[in-house]
């Protein structure tokens, strides 16, 4: 343990509003090392196996101002190696969706993911609509789409994906789209879904400057009913990038759920986004506890 100093988040609020200095903070900085280094643990030719368990979290796990050694005591308690997959700074949706559609996790994907989610964060508010691209990101490509697109030019216009998706016969939330740009993109992308009878439903992908922009971007689709629950049918997915995004194309899938991960998620609460976002938790659970 080393003692330091630092000026805490709310302190430096304080001062800035208040015109006062305030002493720094003092804590002690904790730092957890391995018993053994080389010999078995680092493998044949010290190529390191990939750790079976992966971190995901916030500033509270990693940060570059505050260590707080979070993914030490892991290690420590679990006497197991831990892969670090943190975004100080990220809140805790980027670093799990970015996590989730890299080729770390694809290639290697791990038998257990710690997410650190801060106590103040409630999952079932209506404004955590990213637990929509959480399993999509994680399934990825898929090699039966329901429609598909190669290379169209992105010059900050409006585009209209998945040409006749409408005799497809796209009903409810059990498909999910991926799109592949061929460069990274860090503006705002929206979707806009087109439903018969008029309905309309939208998403925007909303990114952290300190996401690691890869062109991925993943999301399940929404669904749009009848006053009697009848569920509508797609007529058309339109895609509206940020207007300073141009000279690049954009590829995408339209991709059917898997099965198994299809669940009630409609529930018969009021609140159906609360019930919603229940329903992605348990996707969520079932997925991992497959071991995929």
């Amino acid at each position: 343990k080393v003692p330091y100093s630092f000026n805490g988040r709310f302190g430096e609020s304080i001062q800035k509003l208040c015109g006062i200095t305030l002493a720094q903070e003092q804590d002690e900085e904790t730092v957890t090392a391995p018993k053994v280094k080389g010999g078995a643990e680092a493998g044949l030719f010290g190529d390191a196996p990939k750790p079976s368990i992966t971190l995901i979290g916030t500033s509270f796990s990693r940060s570059a101002q505050l260590d707080t050694n979070f993914l030490g005591f892991l290690k420590e308690y679990t006497q197991a190696d831990i892969y670090d997959a943190t975004i100080s700074g990220g809140g805790i949706d980027d670093p799990l969706i970015a996590y989730l559609s890299s080729a770390d996790f694809k290639t290697s994907p791990p038998k257990m993911i710690v997410w650190e989610i801060p106590g103040h964060y409630v999952l079932a508010r209506k404004d955590a609509l990213f637990l929509d691209e959480i399993v999509p990101s994680a399934l990825g490509e898929c090699s039966n789409p329901v429609a598909d697109f190669k290379n169209n030019a992105v010059d900050g216009k409006t585009i209209d994906l998945f040409q006749n998706i409408s005799n497809k016969d796209v009903q409810g939330d059990g498909y999910y789209i991926r799109l592949k740009f061929d460069k990274p993109v860090d503006k705002k992308i929206e979707l806009l879904f087109h439903y018969e009878d008029n309905k309309d439903a939208s998403y925007s992908f909303k990114r952290n400057a300190r996401y690691p922009f890869d062109g991925l971007f993943h999301v399940q689709l929404p669904y749009k009913k009848t006053k009697d629950g009848t569920l509508l049918t797609l007529d058309s997915i339109e895609l509206t990038p940020d207007k300073q995004l141009s000279n690049l194309t954009v590829s995408g899938q339209l991709c059917p759920m898997p099965s198994d991960l299809i669940t009630d998620i409609h529930g018969t609460t009021t609140d159906s986004k609360s019930s919603k976002n229940i329903g992605f938790m348990q996707k969520i659970k079932n997925y991992f506890s497959k071991g995929q």
